[in-house]
């Protein structure tokens, strides 16, 4: 069973004075459920990182833990018996008591609703997909509208379904690039190939969080979007492999812990990026097998009996561009005699993009190749 990971509320200090955007954000923690947050198991973000890594060794990865949590709650509300104890324990809740899961259950759908209405803050969209119309009649909790997907059944007894996760995001930065500098640029992708990519720039006049971990010999960026997301975008020195073997929940948390202001320049590449995984493939090692087997215990106190869950599929798609909406005027820039500190993502990196208030990952993406969608 996985150990339990605690998602306190993220509170990170710019300096002595408390920004609006802070006092915001502290506001919005206090009103959250986070106490009914804490309880995902990182099975889900970097455990399944290090399966899929291990499964597809070359490749980028892109999958969303948000997306994924979404569909095992989804699929808890549905089940019963064998197959609702191993998706309570892939979400951490296996030795909860049922309210206790049920608040948990809610909390988790209330955070996706919640990020994913902020449309002015991000195009966060996630889907889940099921062909039941019934509302959960433990629960009480009206299901929202999605479409029916049905394939023939080869029984009389059994109805075959298709679930379908898809997670899309594209993020405003709070900061943004300015497009008029993004240029072609050399990308040392994983294989050894070098590629040509839209290279985006920011310039060394705004302020940037960031701190070099000696023990990963990764420089780490934290890169807020409008709102209450953000991203850590993780660039290893030399190995890829020496930053993954350093992820995890609690070193994410110290390096959320110990970024600090500072000024450099910055380029990044522009990409757009869609995976598309099944979640039998995804879910296997974090127990989750049952429900894609004849053994399913599916829709026992809903109307539709003796559902058949054919496939499930996760997809993810990730757009990173300049995101600049008007322009700006000059900052004022003390000019030096020295250098600029320029952090250049020319060469395979990790992004990761979560909330700030909680700390729940939305998505996780290994970029070896920018030009490969």
């Amino acid at each position: 069973m996985c150990s339990i990971i605690v998602l306190a509320t993220l509170l990170i200090s710019f300096g002595a004075s408390t920004t609006a955007k802070e006092l915001e954000k502290t506001q919005k923690a206090a009103e959250s459920p986070v106490d009914d947050l804490t309880t995902l198991c990182d099975d889900l973000a970097f455990g399944l990182y290090a399966n899929l890594g291990a499964e597809r060794p070359g490749k980028n990865l892109l999958f969303s833990p948000l997306g994924l949590v979404s569909a095992l709650v989804k699929l808890a509300r549905l089940s019963h018996a064998h197959t609702r104890s191993e998706i309570l324990d892939a979400l951490g809740l296996g030795n909860r008591t049922e309210a206790a899961v049920e608040r948990a259950l809610s909390a988790l759908r209330a955070l996706e609703t919640s990020l994913a209405e902020q449309k002015v803050d991000a195009q966060l969209d996630i889907q889940t997909t099921l062909p039941l119309n019934s509302s959960n009649q433990e629960t009480g909790e009206k299901e929202r509208p999605h479409q029916v997907e049905r394939v023939p059944s080869t029984t009389e007894s059994s109805d075959k379904v298709t679930l379908t996760n898809i997670v899309h995001f594209k993020g405003k930065w709070e900061q943004p690039f300015d497009s008029r500098q993004t240029v072609k640029w050399r990308f040392q992708a994983g294989g050894g190939e070098v590629v040509e990519v839209p290279m985006m720039f920011r310039d060394d006049s705004e302020e940037l969080r960031m701190l070099y971990d000696t023990n990963c010999s990764t420089t780490v960026v934290g890169l807020p979007y409008s709102g209450r997301l953000a991203s850590l975008l993780l660039l290893p020195r030399t190995e890829l492999r020496t930053l993954e073997l350093c992820l995890s929940i609690s070193k994410m948390n110290f390096w959320l812990s110990n970024l600090k202001t500072g000024l450099a320049e910055i380029r990044f590449p522009k990409f757009a990026m869609k995976k598309l995984y099944t979640l039998e493939s995804l879910l296997k090692s974090t127990g989750v097998q049952s429900i894609f087997s004849k053994s399913a215990n599916l829709a026992d106190h809903l109307e539709e009996k003796d559902l058949d869950l054919s496939q499930a599929l996760h997809e993810v798609e990730l757009v990173v561009d300049e995101t600049k909406s008007k322009e700006r005027g000059t900052s004022d820039v003390t000019l030096g005699f020295s250098e600029p500190h320029r952090i250049v993502f020319d060469r395979p990196f990790i992004i990761i993009v979560y909330d700030e208030i909680t700390g729940f990952i939305v998505l996780i993406g290994k970029i070896l190749d920018p030009t490969e969608e």
